[in-house]
Protein backbone atom coordinates (compact mmCIF):
# COMPACT_ATOMS: atom_id res chain seq x y z
CA UNK A 1 0.00 0.00 0.00
CA UNK A 2 1.68 3.80 -1.06
CA UNK A 3 2.93 5.27 2.06
CA UNK A 4 0.90 8.54 3.09
CA UNK A 5 3.09 10.82 2.85
CA UNK A 6 18.64 30.98 -1.97
CA UNK A 7 21.54 35.77 -4.80
CA UNK A 8 23.68 32.59 -5.01
CA UNK A 9 23.71 32.53 -8.99
CA UNK A 10 25.31 30.05 -10.96
CA UNK A 11 25.33 29.74 -14.99
CA UNK A 12 25.66 26.47 -15.21
CA UNK A 13 26.67 -0.13 -14.43
CA UNK A 14 25.08 -6.88 -13.67
CA UNK A 15 25.21 -7.57 -10.32
CA UNK A 16 23.88 -10.20 -8.04
CA UNK A 17 20.49 -8.70 -6.35
CA UNK A 18 20.39 -8.97 -2.98
CA UNK A 19 17.85 -10.00 -0.77
CA UNK A 20 14.68 -7.13 0.56
CA UNK A 21 16.95 -7.00 3.99
CA UNK A 22 19.86 -5.95 2.16
CA UNK A 23 18.11 -3.09 0.78
CA UNK A 24 18.11 0.56 2.17
CA UNK A 25 13.89 1.10 1.14
CA UNK A 26 11.80 3.06 3.55
CA UNK A 27 8.72 2.18 3.41
CA UNK A 28 7.04 5.25 4.91
CA UNK A 29 7.68 8.91 4.24
CA UNK A 30 8.62 10.70 7.79
CA UNK A 31 4.75 10.81 9.88
CA UNK A 32 2.43 13.77 9.02
CA UNK A 33 2.34 13.41 12.35
CA UNK A 34 3.67 39.79 5.12
CA UNK A 35 3.75 41.80 3.26
CA UNK A 36 0.31 42.92 2.00
CA UNK A 37 1.38 42.69 -1.66
CA UNK A 38 -0.59 42.59 -5.35
CA UNK A 39 0.94 41.36 -8.41
CA UNK A 40 2.74 44.72 -9.84
CA UNK A 41 1.87 43.68 -13.41
CA UNK A 42 5.67 44.23 -14.28
CA UNK A 43 6.27 41.02 -15.59
CA UNK A 44 7.46 39.36 -17.92
CA UNK A 45 10.92 39.88 -17.79
CA UNK A 46 14.56 38.37 -18.23
CA UNK A 47 15.75 36.75 -15.24
CA UNK A 48 18.81 38.46 -14.39
CA UNK A 49 21.04 38.23 -10.82
CA UNK A 50 20.32 41.24 -8.73
CA UNK A 51 21.33 40.13 -5.84
CA UNK A 52 24.64 38.66 -4.01
CA UNK A 53 25.08 36.63 -1.66
CA UNK A 54 22.41 34.30 -1.34
CA UNK A 55 18.65 35.14 -0.09
CA UNK A 56 15.74 33.81 2.06
CA UNK A 57 12.68 35.86 1.24
CA UNK A 58 9.60 34.74 3.69
CA UNK A 59 6.65 33.52 1.73
CA UNK A 60 4.52 32.97 4.74
CA UNK A 61 3.21 31.05 7.60
CA UNK A 62 1.48 27.94 8.32
CA UNK A 63 -0.53 26.26 10.69
CA UNK A 64 2.13 23.69 11.36
CA UNK A 65 5.46 22.64 9.84
CA UNK A 66 3.71 19.34 8.51
CA UNK A 67 2.38 20.99 5.00
CA UNK A 68 5.11 20.61 3.27
CA UNK A 69 6.10 17.16 4.77
CA UNK A 70 4.79 15.09 1.92
CA UNK A 71 7.29 13.45 -0.55
CA UNK A 72 5.49 12.32 -3.61
CA UNK A 73 3.47 15.95 -3.56
CA UNK A 74 4.32 19.50 -5.44
CA UNK A 75 3.60 23.02 -3.61
CA UNK A 76 5.32 24.93 -5.65
CA UNK A 77 4.71 25.61 -9.38
CA UNK A 78 5.95 27.87 -11.84
CA UNK A 79 4.86 28.74 -15.03
CA UNK A 80 6.98 29.25 -17.60
CA UNK A 81 5.75 31.50 -19.84
CA UNK A 82 5.04 34.60 -17.38
CA UNK A 83 6.84 33.70 -14.66
CA UNK A 84 4.48 33.49 -12.33
CA UNK A 85 5.36 31.40 -9.08
CA UNK A 86 2.52 29.99 -6.88
CA UNK A 87 2.76 28.10 -3.95
CA UNK A 88 -0.35 26.09 -2.14
CA UNK A 89 -0.24 25.00 1.59
CA UNK A 90 -1.98 24.99 5.06
CA UNK A 91 -3.17 28.32 6.16
CA UNK A 92 -1.36 30.48 8.84
CA UNK A 93 -3.07 30.21 12.61
CA UNK A 94 -5.48 33.54 11.55
CA UNK A 95 -7.65 30.81 10.16
CA UNK A 96 -9.40 28.74 13.14
CA UNK A 97 -8.36 25.45 11.88
CA UNK A 98 -5.31 23.16 10.58
CA UNK A 99 -6.87 22.31 7.59
CA UNK A 100 -7.63 25.69 5.62
CA UNK A 101 -5.45 25.24 2.18
CA UNK A 102 -4.57 28.79 0.53
CA UNK A 103 -2.17 29.80 -2.08
CA UNK A 104 -0.08 32.40 -2.84
CA UNK A 105 1.75 33.94 -5.66
CA UNK A 106 4.50 36.17 -6.65
CA UNK A 107 5.52 37.87 -10.57
CA UNK A 108 8.98 39.23 -9.35
CA UNK A 109 11.37 36.52 -9.16
CA UNK A 110 10.25 35.74 -5.32
CA UNK A 111 10.96 38.91 -3.99
CA UNK A 112 7.37 39.94 -2.94
CA UNK A 113 4.50 37.47 -2.32
CA UNK A 114 0.85 37.65 -2.13
CA UNK A 115 -1.36 37.37 0.92
CA UNK A 116 -2.72 33.86 1.51
CA UNK A 117 -5.25 33.26 -0.98
CA UNK A 118 -8.17 31.36 0.59
CA UNK A 119 -9.32 29.59 1.98
CA UNK A 120 -9.57 26.89 -1.11
CA UNK A 121 -11.41 24.06 0.70
CA UNK A 122 -15.10 23.78 0.85
CA UNK A 123 -16.61 24.59 4.00
CA UNK A 124 -15.65 22.53 6.75
CA UNK A 125 -13.37 20.43 4.93
CA UNK A 126 -10.04 19.86 6.64
CA UNK A 127 -7.25 19.93 3.91
CA UNK A 128 -3.67 18.18 4.43
CA UNK A 129 -0.90 17.77 1.80
CA UNK A 130 -1.83 19.66 -0.81
CA UNK A 131 -0.55 19.78 -4.34
CA UNK A 132 -0.52 22.85 -7.20
CA UNK A 133 -0.31 23.11 -10.18
CA UNK A 134 -0.69 26.26 -13.53
CA UNK A 135 -2.67 26.14 -16.01
CA UNK A 136 -2.10 28.30 -18.91
CA UNK A 137 -3.35 26.84 -22.29
CA UNK A 138 -2.99 29.71 -23.86
CA UNK A 139 0.68 30.57 -22.79
CA UNK A 140 -0.52 34.06 -21.78
CA UNK A 141 2.92 35.92 -20.41
CA UNK A 142 0.78 38.22 -18.31
CA UNK A 143 1.28 36.98 -14.46
CA UNK A 144 -2.00 36.24 -13.02
CA UNK A 145 -3.62 35.44 -16.02
CA UNK A 146 -3.09 31.88 -15.22
CA UNK A 147 -5.69 29.53 -13.42
CA UNK A 148 -4.09 28.18 -10.20
CA UNK A 149 -5.16 24.75 -9.35
CA UNK A 150 -5.08 22.77 -6.05
CA UNK A 151 -6.10 19.06 -5.20
CA UNK A 152 -5.84 17.58 -1.46
CA UNK A 153 -6.79 14.82 0.37
CA UNK A 154 -9.60 15.84 2.78
CA UNK A 155 -8.99 13.82 6.25
CA UNK A 156 -11.82 12.91 8.52
CA UNK A 157 -11.78 10.18 10.84
CA UNK A 158 -9.88 8.31 7.70
CA UNK A 159 -8.98 9.54 4.55
CA UNK A 160 -11.94 9.60 2.30
CA UNK A 161 -12.68 12.14 -0.01
CA UNK A 162 -10.71 13.55 -2.54
CA UNK A 163 -10.78 17.59 -3.36
CA UNK A 164 -9.82 19.71 -6.21
CA UNK A 165 -10.24 23.73 -5.91
CA UNK A 166 -9.28 26.07 -9.08
CA UNK A 167 -9.21 29.76 -9.09
CA UNK A 168 -9.55 31.13 -12.79
CA UNK A 169 -7.08 34.09 -12.02
CA UNK A 170 -4.67 34.46 -9.62
CA UNK A 171 -6.56 36.18 -6.66
CA UNK A 172 -10.40 36.14 -7.75
CA UNK A 173 -11.27 33.59 -5.00
CA UNK A 174 -14.16 32.32 -7.40
CA UNK A 175 -13.41 28.84 -6.39
CA UNK A 176 -14.94 26.00 -8.53
CA UNK A 177 -15.05 22.48 -6.45
CA UNK A 178 -14.75 19.34 -7.65
CA UNK A 179 -14.82 16.41 -5.15
CA UNK A 180 -14.19 12.00 -5.23
CA UNK A 181 -14.38 9.33 -3.10
CA UNK A 182 -12.54 7.29 -1.97
CA UNK A 183 -8.71 7.56 -1.93
CA UNK A 184 -5.63 7.89 -0.23
CA UNK A 185 -4.16 11.41 -0.95
CA UNK A 186 -2.48 11.72 -4.26
CA UNK A 187 0.65 12.30 -6.27
CA UNK A 188 2.30 15.08 -7.54
CA UNK A 189 -0.05 17.37 -10.03
CA UNK A 190 1.39 17.76 -13.68
CA UNK A 191 0.45 19.52 -16.80
CA UNK A 192 0.75 18.78 -20.39
CA UNK A 193 1.58 21.42 -23.58
CA UNK A 194 -2.17 22.33 -23.64
CA UNK A 195 -2.55 23.21 -19.97
CA UNK A 196 -4.59 19.71 -19.14
CA UNK A 197 -3.46 18.83 -15.98
CA UNK A 198 -2.90 15.03 -14.18
CA UNK A 199 -2.59 13.30 -11.63
CA UNK A 200 -2.43 10.17 -9.50
CA UNK A 201 -4.47 9.00 -6.64
CA UNK A 202 -4.32 5.47 -4.91
CA UNK A 203 -7.78 3.98 -4.20
CA UNK A 204 -8.86 3.04 -0.92
CA UNK A 205 -11.35 0.54 -2.15
CA UNK A 206 -9.45 -1.51 -4.89
CA UNK A 207 -12.33 -1.77 -8.21
CA UNK A 208 -12.75 -5.21 -9.49
CA UNK A 209 -12.50 -5.01 -13.10
CA UNK A 210 -12.69 -8.21 -14.81
CA UNK A 211 -9.90 -10.55 -13.83
CA UNK A 212 -8.08 -8.08 -12.21
CA UNK A 213 -8.22 -5.26 -9.68
CA UNK A 214 -7.18 -1.44 -10.05
CA UNK A 215 -5.49 0.32 -7.44
CA UNK A 216 -4.20 3.76 -8.84
CA UNK A 217 -6.52 6.20 -10.81
CA UNK A 218 -5.35 8.63 -12.84
CA UNK A 219 -7.19 11.67 -13.36
CA UNK A 220 -7.06 14.66 -15.73
CA UNK A 221 -8.62 18.04 -16.29
CA UNK A 222 -8.89 19.68 -19.80
CA UNK A 223 -10.85 22.54 -18.43
CA UNK A 224 -8.04 24.25 -15.78
CA UNK A 225 -9.12 22.12 -12.71
CA UNK A 226 -13.45 22.94 -13.38
CA UNK A 227 -14.00 18.82 -13.82
CA UNK A 228 -12.19 15.70 -13.82
CA UNK A 229 -12.28 12.59 -15.50
CA UNK A 230 -10.17 9.55 -14.05
CA UNK A 231 -9.11 5.87 -15.91
CA UNK A 232 -7.13 2.85 -14.43
CA UNK A 233 -3.70 3.77 -14.43
CA UNK A 234 -2.03 0.29 -12.76
CA UNK A 235 -3.65 -2.79 -10.88
CA UNK A 236 -2.89 -5.15 -8.03
CA UNK A 237 -0.91 -7.63 -10.07
CA UNK A 238 1.36 -4.93 -11.64
CA UNK A 239 3.15 -4.94 -8.46
CA UNK A 240 5.01 -7.74 -6.00
CA UNK A 241 2.81 -7.93 -3.32
CA UNK A 242 0.90 -4.64 -4.03
CA UNK A 243 3.88 -2.64 -2.99
CA UNK A 244 4.60 0.79 -4.30
CA UNK A 245 5.51 3.82 -2.64
CA UNK A 246 4.30 7.05 -5.23
CA UNK A 247 4.15 8.15 -8.64
CA UNK A 248 5.72 11.16 -10.60
CA UNK A 249 4.55 12.60 -13.64
CA UNK A 250 5.72 15.16 -16.51
CA UNK A 251 5.01 15.86 -20.34
CA UNK A 252 7.08 17.95 -22.35
CA UNK A 253 5.89 20.97 -24.73
CA UNK A 254 6.00 17.91 -27.89
CA UNK A 255 3.75 15.47 -25.72
CA UNK A 256 5.56 12.81 -24.86
CA UNK A 257 5.77 12.17 -21.26
CA UNK A 258 6.18 9.46 -18.62
CA UNK A 259 4.01 8.68 -15.41
CA UNK A 260 6.81 6.64 -13.66
CA UNK A 261 5.57 4.73 -10.07
CA UNK A 262 8.62 3.77 -7.55
CA UNK A 263 7.75 0.18 -6.32
CA UNK A 264 8.47 -3.67 -6.69
CA UNK A 265 7.72 -5.10 -10.00
CA UNK A 266 5.74 -8.62 -10.31
CA UNK A 267 7.81 -11.22 -9.19
CA UNK A 268 11.16 -9.26 -7.81
CA UNK A 269 11.38 -8.65 -4.18
CA UNK A 270 13.19 -5.70 -4.40
CA UNK A 271 12.42 -2.26 -4.97
CA UNK A 272 13.09 -0.94 -9.06
CA UNK A 273 10.56 1.91 -11.24
CA UNK A 274 8.37 1.58 -14.02
CA UNK A 275 6.97 3.69 -16.20
CA UNK A 276 3.98 4.28 -18.59
CA UNK A 277 4.93 6.48 -21.60
CA UNK A 278 2.71 9.01 -23.87
CA UNK A 279 2.89 10.25 -27.21
CA UNK A 280 -0.04 12.47 -27.26
CA UNK A 281 -0.28 14.44 -24.63
CA UNK A 282 -1.58 12.30 -22.29
CA UNK A 283 -4.57 11.43 -24.08
CA UNK A 284 -3.34 7.80 -23.98
CA UNK A 285 -0.53 5.89 -21.75
CA UNK A 286 1.30 2.52 -22.09
CA UNK A 287 -1.17 -0.34 -21.33
CA UNK A 288 1.65 -1.82 -19.24
CA UNK A 289 4.31 -0.50 -17.09
CA UNK A 290 7.89 -1.01 -18.50
CA UNK A 291 10.10 -1.65 -15.66
CA UNK A 292 13.87 -0.52 -15.51
CA UNK A 293 16.32 -2.68 -13.12
CA UNK A 294 19.32 -0.56 -12.38
CA UNK A 295 21.13 -3.16 -10.84
CA UNK A 296 21.64 -4.43 -14.96
CA UNK A 297 22.41 -1.12 -16.47
CA UNK A 298 26.25 -1.84 -17.60
CA UNK A 299 27.19 1.98 -16.15
CA UNK A 300 25.92 0.78 -12.86
CA UNK A 301 26.70 -2.84 -12.57
CA UNK A 302 27.74 -3.65 -9.72
CA UNK A 303 27.66 0.20 -7.92
CA UNK A 304 24.51 0.49 -6.84
CA UNK A 305 22.52 -1.49 -4.76
CA UNK A 306 19.62 -0.31 -2.95
CA UNK A 307 16.95 2.43 -3.90
CA UNK A 308 16.22 4.80 -1.09
CA UNK A 309 12.40 6.28 -0.76
CA UNK A 310 12.99 9.57 -2.34
CA UNK A 311 12.60 9.93 -6.14
CA UNK A 312 11.60 12.13 -9.16
CA UNK A 313 11.46 12.20 -13.25
CA UNK A 314 11.35 14.17 -16.17
CA UNK A 315 11.41 14.24 -19.56
CA UNK A 316 13.60 15.79 -22.04
CA UNK A 317 13.04 17.79 -25.59
CA UNK A 318 13.97 13.87 -27.16
CA UNK A 319 11.64 12.41 -25.37
CA UNK A 320 13.89 10.39 -22.71
CA UNK A 321 12.93 9.73 -19.37
CA UNK A 322 15.34 10.77 -16.89
CA UNK A 323 15.61 9.18 -12.85
CA UNK A 324 17.02 10.31 -10.12
CA UNK A 325 17.21 8.91 -6.62
CA UNK A 326 19.54 7.79 -3.29
CA UNK A 327 21.07 4.55 -4.03
CA UNK A 328 22.99 2.50 -1.68
CA UNK A 329 26.26 2.29 -3.43
CA UNK A 330 28.61 0.38 -0.60
CA UNK A 331 27.64 -2.05 1.32
CA UNK A 332 29.64 -1.89 4.34
CA UNK A 333 27.66 0.49 5.99
CA UNK A 334 30.62 1.66 8.35
CA UNK A 335 31.88 3.79 5.93
CA UNK A 336 31.07 7.03 5.75
CA UNK A 337 29.29 8.25 2.20
CA UNK A 338 28.06 4.76 1.52
CA UNK A 339 25.18 6.18 -0.58
CA UNK A 340 24.90 8.51 -3.42
CA UNK A 341 22.98 10.56 -5.65
CA UNK A 342 22.16 8.99 -9.00
CA UNK A 343 20.50 10.08 -12.61
CA UNK A 344 19.30 7.44 -14.84
CA UNK A 345 18.50 8.39 -18.40
CA UNK A 346 16.89 6.43 -21.82
CA UNK A 347 14.03 4.58 -22.80
CA UNK A 348 12.64 0.89 -23.12
CA UNK A 349 16.09 -0.89 -23.29
CA UNK A 350 18.97 1.61 -23.75
CA UNK A 351 19.80 2.90 -20.37
CA UNK A 352 22.63 4.77 -19.02
CA UNK A 353 23.46 5.89 -15.34
CA UNK A 354 25.59 7.85 -13.46
CA UNK A 355 26.87 9.12 -9.69
CA UNK A 356 25.65 13.26 -9.53
CA UNK A 357 27.07 13.18 -5.46
CA UNK A 358 27.80 10.81 -2.85
CA UNK A 359 25.88 12.19 0.45
CA UNK A 360 27.04 12.34 4.15
CA UNK A 361 23.67 11.64 5.25
CA UNK A 362 20.55 9.86 4.08
CA UNK A 363 18.10 11.15 6.29
CA UNK A 364 17.83 13.53 9.37
CA UNK A 365 16.20 13.47 12.56
CA UNK A 366 14.04 16.60 13.14
CA UNK A 367 11.51 17.89 15.63
CA UNK A 368 8.54 16.05 16.86
CA UNK A 369 10.47 12.48 16.39
CA UNK A 370 10.12 13.65 12.44
CA UNK A 371 13.00 12.54 9.67
CA UNK A 372 13.98 13.81 6.02
CA UNK A 373 15.83 12.00 3.88
CA UNK A 374 17.52 14.07 0.64
CA UNK A 375 14.46 15.32 -1.11
CA UNK A 376 15.82 14.63 -4.78
CA UNK A 377 14.08 16.30 -7.15
CA UNK A 378 14.22 17.52 -10.79
CA UNK A 379 13.11 20.64 -12.88
CA UNK A 380 13.56 20.84 -16.52
CA UNK A 381 13.28 23.97 -18.79
CA UNK A 382 9.60 24.19 -20.67
CA UNK A 383 11.12 23.01 -24.17
CA UNK A 384 13.35 20.49 -22.24
CA UNK A 385 16.57 21.36 -23.40
CA UNK A 386 18.00 21.39 -19.59
CA UNK A 387 17.57 20.32 -16.14
CA UNK A 388 18.91 20.41 -13.15
CA UNK A 389 18.96 18.09 -10.08
CA UNK A 390 18.15 19.37 -6.48
CA UNK A 391 18.85 17.53 -2.78
CA UNK A 392 19.84 18.16 0.63
CA UNK A 393 22.20 16.99 2.60
CA UNK A 394 24.89 17.88 5.61
CA UNK A 395 28.02 19.79 4.02
CA UNK A 396 30.31 17.49 5.45
CA UNK A 397 30.20 14.52 8.34
CA UNK A 398 31.02 17.64 10.89
CA UNK A 399 27.60 19.49 10.31
CA UNK A 400 24.36 18.94 11.66
CA UNK A 401 21.93 20.54 9.37
CA UNK A 402 20.89 20.20 5.50
CA UNK A 403 21.82 22.76 2.99
CA UNK A 404 20.78 22.80 -0.88
CA UNK A 405 22.43 21.36 -3.62
CA UNK A 406 21.92 21.31 -7.29
CA UNK A 407 23.61 20.04 -10.23
CA UNK A 408 22.89 19.98 -13.66
CA UNK A 409 21.65 16.66 -15.14
CA UNK A 410 21.81 17.94 -18.86
CA UNK A 411 21.96 21.09 -20.87
CA UNK A 412 23.94 22.53 -17.62
CA UNK A 413 27.15 22.18 -16.02
CA UNK A 414 27.41 19.11 -13.61
CA UNK A 415 29.65 20.63 -10.81
CA UNK A 416 27.80 20.42 -7.25
CA UNK A 417 26.96 23.54 -5.69
CA UNK A 418 25.72 24.30 -2.51
CA UNK A 419 23.25 27.07 -3.14
CA UNK A 420 22.75 28.04 0.40
CA UNK A 421 25.55 27.35 2.79
CA UNK A 422 23.85 28.39 5.73
CA UNK A 423 25.71 27.05 9.10
CA UNK A 424 23.07 28.13 10.94
CA UNK A 425 19.77 27.52 9.09
CA UNK A 426 18.31 24.06 8.34
CA UNK A 427 16.98 23.74 4.77
CA UNK A 428 14.37 21.07 5.06
CA UNK A 429 10.86 19.87 3.80
CA UNK A 430 12.46 21.33 0.24
CA UNK A 431 10.32 21.69 -2.71
CA UNK A 432 11.28 22.63 -6.17
CA UNK A 433 9.22 23.33 -8.70
CA UNK A 434 9.11 21.51 -12.10
CA UNK A 435 9.91 23.94 -14.84
CA UNK A 436 12.20 25.98 -14.39
CA UNK A 437 11.64 29.95 -16.13
CA UNK A 438 14.59 30.94 -18.23
CA UNK A 439 14.60 34.08 -20.26
CA UNK A 440 17.81 35.60 -22.42
CA UNK A 441 21.73 36.54 -21.74
CA UNK A 442 21.69 32.50 -20.76
CA UNK A 443 20.25 32.78 -17.72
CA UNK A 444 17.55 30.89 -15.99
CA UNK A 445 15.75 30.55 -12.89
CA UNK A 446 14.85 27.94 -10.19
CA UNK A 447 12.47 27.92 -7.36
CA UNK A 448 12.61 26.85 -4.51
CA UNK A 449 11.21 26.65 -0.91
CA UNK A 450 11.82 25.55 2.44
CA UNK A 451 10.27 25.46 6.01
CA UNK A 452 11.87 26.44 9.23
CA UNK A 453 9.58 24.86 12.16
CA UNK A 454 8.16 27.40 15.03
CA UNK A 455 9.98 28.61 17.75
CA UNK A 456 13.36 29.17 15.73
CA UNK A 457 12.92 25.79 13.88
CA UNK A 458 12.36 23.69 17.43
CA UNK A 459 8.39 22.95 17.35
CA UNK A 460 6.62 21.23 14.64
CA UNK A 461 3.21 21.79 16.05
CA UNK A 462 3.62 25.39 15.83
CA UNK A 463 3.30 28.17 13.68
CA UNK A 464 6.15 27.66 10.98
CA UNK A 465 7.49 29.87 8.24
CA UNK A 466 7.55 28.72 4.44
CA UNK A 467 10.74 30.43 2.77
CA UNK A 468 11.69 30.73 -1.08
CA UNK A 469 15.42 30.82 -2.16
CA UNK A 470 15.26 34.21 -4.15
CA UNK A 471 17.61 35.24 -6.77
CA UNK A 472 18.86 31.60 -8.13
CA UNK A 473 19.85 31.53 -11.80
CA UNK A 474 21.54 29.33 -14.03
CA UNK A 475 23.09 29.27 -17.35
CA UNK A 476 22.60 26.73 -19.85
CA UNK A 477 24.14 25.41 -23.00
CA UNK A 478 22.97 23.87 -26.15
CA UNK A 479 21.96 19.94 -25.60
CA UNK A 480 21.70 17.29 -28.37
CA UNK A 481 20.84 14.09 -28.15
CA UNK A 482 24.30 12.67 -29.21
CA UNK A 483 25.56 15.38 -26.83
CA UNK A 484 24.91 14.30 -23.19
CA UNK A 485 27.63 15.87 -20.89
CA UNK A 486 30.38 15.88 -21.34
CA UNK A 487 29.94 17.15 -24.59
CA UNK A 488 31.53 15.50 -27.70
CA UNK A 489 31.39 18.14 -29.70
CA UNK A 490 33.61 21.71 -29.23
CA UNK A 491 32.11 23.45 -26.32
CA UNK A 492 32.86 26.25 -24.08
CA UNK A 493 30.08 25.83 -20.81
CA UNK A 494 28.95 29.20 -19.65
CA UNK A 495 31.02 29.68 -16.48
CA UNK A 496 29.52 29.04 -13.07
CA UNK A 497 28.85 30.61 -10.67
CA UNK A 498 27.90 33.56 -12.67
CA UNK A 499 27.44 36.24 -11.30
CA UNK A 500 30.57 35.65 -9.71
CA UNK A 501 32.66 37.17 -6.49
CA UNK A 502 36.23 37.32 -7.62
CA UNK A 503 36.91 33.59 -9.39
CA UNK A 504 34.30 31.32 -11.83
CA UNK A 505 35.03 28.51 -13.39
CA UNK A 506 34.65 27.62 -17.20
CA UNK A 507 34.62 24.10 -18.61
CA UNK A 508 35.55 23.55 -22.13
CA UNK A 509 35.39 20.00 -24.03
CA UNK A 510 38.06 19.60 -27.30
CA UNK A 511 37.16 16.77 -29.79
CA UNK A 512 39.40 14.44 -31.25
CA UNK A 513 39.64 16.23 -34.31
CA UNK A 514 40.52 19.73 -32.76
CA UNK A 515 43.12 17.92 -30.92
CA UNK A 516 46.01 20.53 -30.70
CA UNK A 517 46.72 24.44 -29.93
CA UNK A 518 43.72 25.83 -27.11
CA UNK A 519 43.59 29.32 -26.15
CA UNK A 520 41.32 31.02 -23.84
CA UNK A 521 41.17 34.52 -23.12
CA UNK A 522 38.79 37.69 -21.02
CA UNK A 523 38.14 41.15 -22.77
CA UNK A 524 36.00 43.34 -20.47
CA UNK A 525 33.31 45.01 -22.41
CA UNK A 526 34.83 47.46 -24.44
CA UNK A 527 36.76 44.61 -25.75
CA UNK A 528 40.51 44.75 -23.86
CA UNK A 529 41.97 41.94 -23.34
CA UNK A 530 42.37 41.59 -19.39
CA UNK A 531 43.45 37.92 -18.83
CA UNK A 532 45.14 34.70 -20.87
CA UNK A 533 43.71 31.83 -18.92
CA UNK A 534 44.59 28.96 -21.58
CA UNK A 535 47.24 29.13 -24.29
CA UNK A 536 49.18 25.96 -24.47
CA UNK A 537 48.30 22.00 -26.55
CA UNK A 538 45.25 20.22 -25.15
CA UNK A 539 44.15 16.95 -25.96
CA UNK A 540 40.52 15.55 -26.54
CA UNK A 541 38.46 15.20 -23.35
CA UNK A 542 36.75 17.70 -20.92
CA UNK A 543 38.65 20.68 -18.80
CA UNK A 544 38.64 23.34 -16.68
CA UNK A 545 39.90 26.39 -15.95
CA UNK A 546 39.52 29.15 -13.29
CA UNK A 547 39.21 32.97 -13.86
CA UNK A 548 40.27 35.66 -11.00
CA UNK A 549 39.10 38.74 -10.99
CA UNK A 550 40.25 39.87 -7.77
CA UNK A 551 41.92 42.74 -9.56
CA UNK A 552 39.22 44.08 -11.86
CA UNK A 553 36.61 46.11 -11.56
CA UNK A 554 32.68 44.87 -11.10
CA UNK A 555 30.76 44.72 -15.18
CA UNK A 556 30.48 42.16 -17.83
CA UNK A 557 33.23 40.13 -19.26
CA UNK A 558 34.11 38.01 -22.03
CA UNK A 559 35.56 34.77 -22.01
CA UNK A 560 36.63 33.31 -25.26
CA UNK A 561 37.64 29.70 -26.71
CA UNK A 562 39.73 29.43 -29.90
CA UNK A 563 40.68 25.74 -31.19
CA UNK A 564 40.99 25.22 -35.03
CA UNK A 565 40.23 28.07 -36.57
CA UNK A 566 36.81 27.97 -34.26
CA UNK A 567 35.46 30.25 -31.42
CA UNK A 568 33.23 30.02 -28.69
CA UNK A 569 32.03 32.79 -26.08
CA UNK A 570 30.54 33.31 -23.15
CA UNK A 571 29.33 36.33 -21.27
CA UNK A 572 29.88 36.40 -17.13
CA UNK A 573 29.46 39.26 -14.54
CA UNK A 574 31.63 39.90 -12.10
CA UNK A 575 29.86 41.43 -8.97
CA UNK A 576 31.76 42.67 -5.98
Amino acid sequence: MKAIIFVFAFLFSSLNLYSQTSHLVHEKAPRPKFEDLKLDKNYPHDPMPSQYPPTGVLIGKMWNAYSTQASYTNQIFTDPFSGLISVVHRGSRKYPNSGTIVYQATDDDGANWTPEVGPMNLPGSLGRHPNIALSNPTKDVTPGAQSVIASFPILTTTWHYLEFSSDPTVGSMTFTHFLDSTYYPNDEMFINSKGDIFTVAPKIDYQIIGSDTVNMDLFMSTNRGVTWTKSPISKTSDFEQDTWNGTKGFINKNGTGYIMVQGKKSGQNFYSFGYKKTTNDGATWDTNWTWVNPYTIPSLSGKVHALNYEVDAATDNYGKLHFVGTFLDTLDKSLSGYTGIYHLWGEEINWNGELIAKVNRTSLSLPGGLTTLNEVKFASSWNGTFGVIKFCDIPSQLDSLYDIFLAGAWGSPKTILNVTNTKNINEKYTQMSSFLYTGVHYFGRVDIMYTIFGNNDTNDLIEAELWYLCGLYFGIYDYAEDDFYPPIKFHLSQNFPNPFNNQTKLEYYVPYEFDGKVLIKAYNILGKEVATLVDEHKREGLHSVTFDGSNLSSGLYIFELKANNTVKRVKGILLK
